[in-house]
Order: C-alpha cells, then sequence, then structure tokens
C-alpha cells in the first residue's frame, strides 16, 4: 500500500505489513501517517508497482485545491496525481471548472511531461501505459487545457520538458501533441516561434510543410491547399450526427466551433458555448486533424 502526501515534506510512503492489521477475511485494518495539514492521505493498493485502487477519507478537492502548496518537486507531484488516478476532472461547483485545472494552469510542463513522457517514480511505482488507460488520460488533458493559452514562459518550460531533439525541440514537441491536443500545441507553435523562430533559420513555410509532411495525409489530404482540410472536415461533421436530433453539417463545425478556436491565437476568449461545442468536437479524429490543419495554416500566415 501506498499514502500520499504524507510528513513534513508530502512525499509518498510505502505503508508496510506491520501497520496493517486483518480484521477478518475480507477486511484489513490500517494505520494511515498524517499529512502535514493534519489532513488524511490518499492510499492506493498496488502490485508490482501498477496501481490496483484507490481510497481517501479525506476532503478530495481539498487536496487538489491544495496541490500547489506541496513541498515537492512539481514533476513529482503530477507523476503521483496520474498514479493515483486522482479525479483531475472532479469540479468545484463554485467555479465549474475542474480543481486540478489551477495546477495544471500554473505547471503545464509538469503536467504534459507525466501525462506524455513520463519519469521514474519513487517506490518503483509504474504508470499503466495501457492503451484503454491511455485514452482516458488523453481525454482528461483535453479537458484540462480546453480554451487555454500558455504565456512565452510556459512555452519554454513546455517545449524544453517535453522535447528529446536538440536540433529541433520544436518539432519534437508538436510531433507529440498536436493530433490529440491541436489547440494547445497550436498556441505552443505560435508563440515559441515568434519567440525563437525556425531551426536553422529556415523559412516559416517551409518548416511547416516538413512538419505538415511528417503527419502524410492527416495534415496533407489532398495536393490543392484549397482542398486539403475538406476530408477530414466532412468526416468530423459527420460523426458529430450521432442522434435522430442532430444537426452538425461542415458549416456548423467551421463556423461555430473551428473558427472560434483558430481565433484564440489572436486572444478570442471562448464562450461557454463555444467550448461546449469545441469539447465534443475535440474527441473526434477528423475535427482534430482539420483544426490541426488550420491552425498551422494560420501560424504560416503570420
Amino acid at each position: 500500500m501506498v499514502a500520499w502526501p504524507c510528513g513534513e515534506h508530502n512525499e509518498p510512503r510505502v505503508i508496510d505489513r506491520d501497520n496493517i492489521t486483518p480484521v477478518d477475511r475480507r477486511t484489513w485494518k490500517v494505520a494511515l501517517p498524517r499529512c502535514d495539514d493534519g489532513e488524511k492521505p490518499i492510499v492506493a493498493i498496488s502490485f508490482k508497482g501498477r496501481w490496483l485502487g484507490s481510497a481517501t477519507t479525506g476532503h478530495t478537492l481539498h487536496l487538489l485545491h491544495s496541490l500547489s502548496d506541496l513541498a515537492q518537486d512539481k514533476h513529482l507531484v503530477a507523476s503521483l496525481v496520474r498514479w493515483f488516478r486522482l479525479p483531475v476532472l472532479l469540479c468545484d461547483h463554485r467555479r465549474d471548472v475542474p480543481a486540478f485545472s489551477e495546477f495544471a494552469h500554473v505547471y503545464p510542463d509538469a503536467v504534459l511531461t507525466a501525462w506524455v513522457k513520463p519519469e521514474a517514480l519513487p517506490h518503483s511505482l509504474k504508470h499503466d501505459e495501457g492503451f484503454d488507460r491511455r485514452q482516458i488520460e488523453v481525454v482528461q488533458l483535453r479537458d484540462l487545457y480546453l480554451g487555454w493559452s500558455p504565456n512565452v514562459e510556459q512555452v519554454r518550460g513546455i517545449v524544453n520538458a517535453l522535447a528529446d531533439s536538440e536540433q529541433d525541440p520544436l518539432g519534437d514537441v508538436v510531433i507529440k501533441l498536436l493530433l490529440e491536443l491541436p489547440l494547445v500545441t497550436g498556441h505552443i507553435m505560435k508563440q515559441w516561434l515568434a519567440d525563437v523562430g525556425p531551426p536553422q533559420n529556415a523559412p516559416l513555410r517551409f518548416y511547416l510543410n516538413a512538419l505538415r509532411m511528417h503527419f502524410g495525409p492527416k495534415l496533407t489530404q489532398n495536393r490543392r491547399p484549397e482542398d486539403q482540410e475538406i476530408d477530414p472536415l466532412l468526416r468530423a461533421a459527420k460523426n458529430m450526427n450521432v442522434g435522430p436530433k442532430a444537426s452538425a453539417d461542415e458549416f456548423f463545425v467551421k463556423n461555430a466551433i473551428a473558427d472560434p478556436a483558430i481565433a484564440t491565437l489572436a486572444g478570442h476568449a471562448l464562450t461557454m458555448i463555444e467550448k461546449t461545442n469545441l469539447a465534443v468536437a475535440m474527441q473526434l479524429a477528423p475535427f482534430r486533424q482539420y483544426l490541426a490543419a488550420r491552425l498551422m495554416e494560420e501560424i504560416e500566415k503570420g
């Protein structure tokens, strides 16, 4: 069993067998360590470092709100949030936003690294990298960063944390994020290119075309520029018509969903309706491909 946060330094702590007492064949009594603020920690059962289940007798919203105050390294905090499978989309109904967004929006480099490029965890804990779990975690990221845009310092932190390539760190991050988190990636691209520029002073169009070619047909559906977005747009509109009363078409998807999202590159703040529509559309791969292509086109315009 693993408990977190514990003690003065809010570290994770393994609960050994001396602190676990059997009550009957199906029940155990566990002596829990205390958090520094007196709250009880969240506790998880693991096997060979893999999470099997967790529970807490404390207040989950309080823990999510207090993450920014923990004394640990922000990357470790984000990794433990992911490993413990905390309900990161749990909303504080006073604000109607996920409580974890307080931490996620201040430390996006730590959260994106923990979800996309995880580092080693203490006590030989291991993340679940199975397909089903990864799909859930990608949805978490989309919702956490829906309509959010990073500042210049955060963009530098994200690129430096996620990139493996020294020659083209931005391209490395785009390859990792674009098809799953197109809008966040678009903001990262725009700010990095304005601040640092393309690698080796390459012409912007040449650099963006090289990135497009990496994704192949997903971003270069046809050779003519005026047609290359049509297929994913039509597929996105078709996929949104999932019920008898659904009325989404390519004009609605473009004008009511994609255009407001693109406008955030210029500082537009999404309305609640625009956020709701975008959240639905972002679950569809054709829409994400269409939005990615539109974002790259907008960035190319400068």
